[in-house]
């Protein structure tokens, strides 16, 4: 092994043809394994450069870097490795660029890298075995890109020839998502897989460098379609970029033009449709997610992330029998599948969100028990998915068991940022065990992602009146009213009302909730109530009775119809009222001391 000295740069521009033969003044040993020349492009990228370039140290004979203009000490890092680095002025043209690193090689085959990868530790000791096999041309090695800011925790896998022969036929083309693929099948040559992992640390990136670089590349693949507008891969690649970007409806038109193209590559065919997919679910076309999932699926049997795009199209359909089926060959075929060299875009499974998502449908379906197995499951082998959590969190609650569902959700907490509505279901944890603070706390942040979610809003309002803060409550039902009607709002400001005396308001809002549908006990009660404070014995004696019907065990119920037939002079009514109000609370004082009198009083009429 050997590493070139550092050399001057030299400055060259976009066309500028060299020869890419391997220089003859090196020397090769008999038996050695043929020279291998890394090459990169890089811009300002002396964060990340160090790591990438140490991976390679003792594998590659020669660093071969060109520069397109950076202003940091990517440069320096560079040459301080070893690497012999060409400035090169930017013309807008990544395989440009990437021909010119190909030009300086001297190696016999070429590794190509970009800053923000490493060659992983166990491809380090096998890589340069591959160059001993004459067969191929290329090799395929597996681009694992872990995906950082999502509830997922798999990773993005791409197979790309990156190691390959220095011939000056094999050449990128494509100003952006450059390929090299094309030259190498134009000569008939031979591309192996393999599964060796280069690591990407790309979407690691803050979110404003990746939306930076979304940009620039969607405009070199604009670009690139107004001079070649069939060029069925750069079609493809714009549809991954207008998703990313958010222009859904357009990455699916994109997405519909590469897989009509007949000039696709087949391997890139399922791939297409599983982009399709993923466009369509985001646009809530679910009945086309789900065609395009079965098209992706006859194209790549064993592609295993159509069925789980198809679940989930299905499970927000409400079609949840049909979920679970797509779950199951989901997790199936992911079990059994390597996800390396299979395909050109594959992703790591993620099966505790699978789980989860299968738990969620069984117990939509009632199957209670398939349900917290399933949710087991996921926490098992993924006991960092918030998912799962999530759902043995729903299970606890459905058990009133609210202690162990705090438990789980307070364990999901850190990601529940990304899920809004777990901070949903802690909340309503906490209100169940009667921790109104709590609940307040847990509930900050879901409406702030969600803050017109009905649910939360009455929850937030509940939790304001337990925690004796009055005049806030009364705001945030008059808000939940504006946002959502319903008869339980309208009961809270009438029970609000009613604190304060304000009759009016508690006939009112009774009302309102009563031609809403609202059929609550405490609705009749208060109207009830409210008559009686206005004299109107008639009314309030029909709501109370409403009211009794609705909750025979009641005391403050029989409590007031008593009050009321005794101010009406019916000491027989009230007596009534009264022994029935003994009977559901044998300790009532009121009926205690009352039922003797009204006996005596009885007798002597």
């Amino acid at each position: 092994m050997w590493y070139a000295p550092m050399g001057k740069r030299r400055r060259t521009t976009c066309g500028d043809p060299r020869s890419a033969t391997c220089d003859p003044s090196i020397p090769a040993q008999a038996g050695d394994p043929p020279l291998l020349s890394l090459c990169m492009i890089v811009k300002n990228e002396a964060e990340c450069l160090p790591r990438c370039l140490d991976s390679v140290r003792g594998v590659v004979d020669e660093m071969v870097i060109v520069d397109t203009g950076s202003t940091d000490r990517t440069v320096q890092i560079a040459e301080e490795r070893g690497a012999r680095v060409f400035a090169f002025a930017w013309c807008n043209d990544f395989a440009a660029a990437r021909n010119e690193a190909l030009a300086h090689a001297r190696g016999q085959w070429i590794l190509a890298l970009d800053a923000d990868e490493t060659l992983a530790t166990s491809a380090r000791r096998r890589l340069r075995a591959l160059l001993r096999d004459s067969s191929y041309q290329a090799y395929l090695l597996n681009i694992r890109s872990p995906v950082k800011g999502l509830r997922s925790q798999s990773a993005v896998i791409n197979a790309w020839p990156r190691l390959f022969r220095n011939r000056p036929e094999i050449r990128y083309q494509g100003r952006v998502h450059e390929q090299i693929s094309p030259s190498i099948a134009r000569m008939g040559g031979r591309v192996a897989p393999t599964d060796l992992v280069i690591d990407h640390l790309g979407y690691h990136q803050d979110f404003r460098d990746q939306m930076e670089k979304q940009r620039r590349n969607l405009a070199l693949l604009e670009q690139e379609l107004a001079e070649n507008p069939d060029d069925a891969m750069m079609l493809f690649h714009l549809g991954e970029a207008l998703g990313i970007g958010g222009r859904v409806a357009e990455a699916v038109d994109a997405y519909r033009k590469a897989i009509a193209s007949p000039r696709l590559p087949k391997q890139n065919t399922a791939v297409a449709y599983r982009g399709l997919a993923g466009g369509l679910l985001r646009l809530k076309d679910y009945a086309g997610t789900i065609e395009a999932c079965r098209a992706a699926i006859a194209a790549d049997p064993g592609y295993p992330l159509p069925h789980f795009l198809a679940a989930v199209a299905l499970s927000r359909w409400g079609r949840h029998a049909e979920a679970v089926e797509e779950l199951e060959k989901y997790i199936r075929l992911s079990d059994r599948t390597a996800p390396v060299a299979e395909r050109v875009l594959e992703h790591e499974a993620d099966f505790g969100f699978a789980l989860a998502l299968q738990g969620d449908c069984l117990l939509t379906l009632g199957r209670r028990t398939e349900a917290e197995a399933a949710f087991r499951e996921a926490v098992r082998r993924q006991p960092g998915t918030p998912e799962g959590h999530l759902g043995m969190g729903r299970i606890h609650s459905l058990r009133g068991e609210h202690r162990e569902a705090v438990s789980h959700f307070e364990k999901a907490r850190a990601l529940f940022k990304e899920l809004p509505r777990g901070h949903l279901a802690l909340a309503e944890a906490h209100a169940a065990l009667q921790h109104w603070a709590e609940a307040l706390a847990a509930l900050e942040p879901f409406l702030a992602a969600e803050p017109g979610d009905p649910r939360g809003l009455a929850l937030r309002a509940e939790a304001l009146l337990h925690t004796n803060r009055q005049g806030e409550a009364e705001d945030a039902f008059r808000h939940l009213l504006a946002v959502d009607p319903s008869p339980d709002a309208h009961l809270a400001l009438a029970c609000l009302a009613d604190a304060r005396g304000r009759q009016d308001d508690v006939l009112a809002h009774c009302a309102e909730a009563r031609r809403l549908g609202g059929e609550d006990a405490r609705i009749f009660f208060l109207e009830g109530k409210a008559h009686m404070h206005r004299g109107n014995s008639t009314e309030a004696e029909a709501r109370l009775l409403e009211a009794l019907q609705r909750a025979p065990a009641t005391p403050e119920i029989c409590e007031n119809l008593a009050a009321l037939a005794f101010s009406c002079g019916d000491a027989a009514r009230a007596l009534a009222y009264f022994q029935r109000l003994l009977a559901i609370a044998p300790n009532h004082p009121i009926a205690a001391r009352a039922i003797p009198a009204l006996q005596a009083a009885l007798k002597a009429v």
